[in-house]
């Protein structure tokens, strides 16, 4: 037993368990939590004047997104990029000319657009469908809506992890105010998208511009989009220019040139073609941007949130400052091997692959509870009407000593007042009758403990457990044999106690091993999301809470043990 737990506990610390893909975005996420642990017991340990400095740390930890503006002149296939980055093709593309609107794009865990005004706090939610009324020329002329951003929430997993696109007026463009918009932005930016394409490479508006971000942002990568219009021979042509170009106006630095087909890998994403999506060349994007996460962003940022906790721990005068230091320590001797674990996960294309920045099962309400709940909830919808109304099925709930403790509450929750004070008499009369017969018992020292717990009402005489029973084992064999027919997409949710139940009838190990992969997933993402929620809500970040985030209490819970209205298993 204990070699099967040294390997279990071995696999899960080498993130080698089903379902765990390990990534740069992942490993800096979970450090980013155990600095978020070690902050809260500080601040537990740490006088009121001092808490608010752990507050704010937690604050900054919990408001820390990598902002990524997407840059280039118009018709460079900037937003076809942006959903392909993301995985889904959800942003409008060909709109002629944008105004001096800046469009950011983070995580939701459903679509929609926020509106957020010059000089105010008002904001407006509008459907994505409308976005182009708000951010067009056409539209909304000289921006007279004065709109500051348009804030876009999609539930894509590279936005999940925090990553928030940034899709900038274009370049040169014929409105003075769209340039000045995009360059004004550029001192907000971790890192820097410029699109240029094949056709016409690199215009001289683009290397103005190239050099001025550079004088503001470390990271730059340059996409040369639409390699798919060009032959490998002109492609090849295209690239030496590029890096000619860039050498002569850029000397201190090197600069990530990655030839890509956007729209390649969103027809690929659109057919499920692997192999196109890897010659798409967005796969190497992938890589660099996790490159960037992992050389500069991941490092800098924890590094110094370390050296500050570390300074407050110096002026905390508590019995905790010394463990609080020790584990601080080894926090920091994790950081120095971190950057090797980043650069080598970092540097694997097939790490920055669909499984890792692309969405992962969602924990959904179990569908066996779901139909336990409602064969119950129509069996109490009727009985309760039929106990207030007729002798016979008061006097057959009598006898079985009425409902177990947890549906009489539920029956409670449906029946009437006047509903209970007719169908409840004739158990009570029947109470009456055997406490007596008790009572008699005792009296004559006869042996009456035998019978001092046999009256009262268990799963094995109610009848709501027996129709949960029913429904149950039916819901649960449905679920198993439609398991060939459905994807994991398709399939509905299960909570644990039902999906062991649903194994234990299971001969197919393949599928079996299916299924617990994708359990092992979907219970990592249920973790990540309610760690999310405790990080922004100490943070006092709770604007940024989604309402994945916010429901995650609730759905482990549900996950873990089944539906508050079922009692899953309980009932055989």
């Amino acid at each position: 037993m204990s070699g099967t737990t040294d390997k279990r506990n071995s696999a899960i610390e080498n993130d080698e368990a089903p379902g765990n893909v390990r990534t740069p975005l992942r490993e800096y996420e979970q450090w980013k939590f155990e600095l978020a642990a070690l902050l809260r017991t500080a601040s537990a340990a740490a006088p009121e004047g001092l808490r608010n400095n752990f507050q704010d740390l937690l604050g900054q930890l919990a408001g820390d997104r990598f902002h990524i503006a997407v840059m280039g002149q118009f018709n460079r296939g900037k937003t076809t990029l942006m959903n392909a980055l993301m995985g889904m093709d959800r942003l409008p593309t060909g709109i002629v000319p944008v105004t001096s609107v800046i469009t950011c794009v983070s995580y939701g865990s459903s679509e929609r657009v926020i509106l957020r005004y010059e000089n105010s706090r008002l904001f407006r939610e509008v459907p994505l469908s409308q976005l182009e009324q708000h951010v067009t020329e056409q539209h909304n002329p000289g921006n007279r809506q004065k709109i500051a951003i348009a804030e876009v929430q999609l539930p894509a997993e590279l936005l999940r992890r925090g990553f928030l696109l940034v899709d900038t007026p274009g370049l040169s463009s014929s409105i003075l105010e769209n340039t000045r918009t995009t360059e004004d932005f550029l001192p907000q930016a971790d890192a820097i998208i410029l699109v240029t394409s094949f056709e016409s490479p690199l215009s001289a508006e683009e290397l103005s511009f190239f050099r001025k971000a550079c004088g503001y942002v470390p990271t730059v990568f340059l996409v040369v989009n639409k390699m798919d219009l060009v032959n490998h021979e002109e492609r090849e042509q295209v690239l030496a220019y590029a890096r000619r170009q860039l050498t002569r106006e850029i000397l201190d630095r090197s600069i990530d040139i990655v030839p890509l087909s956007a729209r390649g890998a969103l027809e690929a994403m659109r057919t499920g073609d692997p192999q196109r999506r890897a010659s798409s060349g967005l796969p190497e994007l992938e890589s660099a941007l996790l490159r960037f996460l992992a050389e500069r962003k991941s490092r800098d940022f924890l590094v110094l949130m370390c050296r500050r906790l570390s300074g407050l721990l110096e002026v905390l005068d508590s019995p905790e400052r010394r463990d609080l230091r020790a584990q601080l320590c080894v926090l920091q001797e994790h950081l120095g091997v971190l950057d090797t674990t980043f650069a080598r996960l970092g540097s694997d294309p097939a790490a920055a692959g669909q499984p890792a920045l692309h969405r992962a099962p969602v924990a959904r309400p179990c569908g066996i509870c779901r139909s336990t709940a409602q064969a119950v909830f129509d069996f109490l919808t009727q009985w309760q009407y039929l106990l207030s109304a007729n002798k016979r099925y008061q006097q057959d709930h009598s006898q079985n000593r009425g409902f177990c403790a947890f549906h009489t509450w539920q029956y409670y929750a449906l029946a009437s007042p006047r509903g209970v004070s007719t169908a409840y008499p004739a158990l009570l009369e029947r109470w009456h009758v055997d406490l007596r017969y008790l009572s008699a018992q005792v009296s004559s020292g006869k042996n009456w403990r035998q019978g001092l717990h046999e009256g009262v009402s268990g799963a094995e005489r109610c009848a709501a457990c027996s129709v949960a029973r029913e429904a149950e084992s039916q819901a649960v064999t449905e679920f198993i044999s439609a398991l060939p027919r459905q994807s994991s997409g398709a399939r509905e949710g299960i909570c644990l106690v039902h999906l062991f139940a649903g194994l234990d009838l299971m001969d197919d190990s393949k599928a079996v091993s299916e299924l617990l992969s994708e359990a092992s997933g979907v219970v990592r993402r249920l973790a990540e999301d309610l760690q999310r929620f405790a990080l922004k809500h100490d943070g006092l970040r709770r604007d940024l809470i989604t309402a994945e985030e916010h429901s995650a209490p609730m759905r482990a819970l549900e996950l873990l043990v089944g539906h508050r209205s079922v009692q899953p298993g309980a009932a055989r």
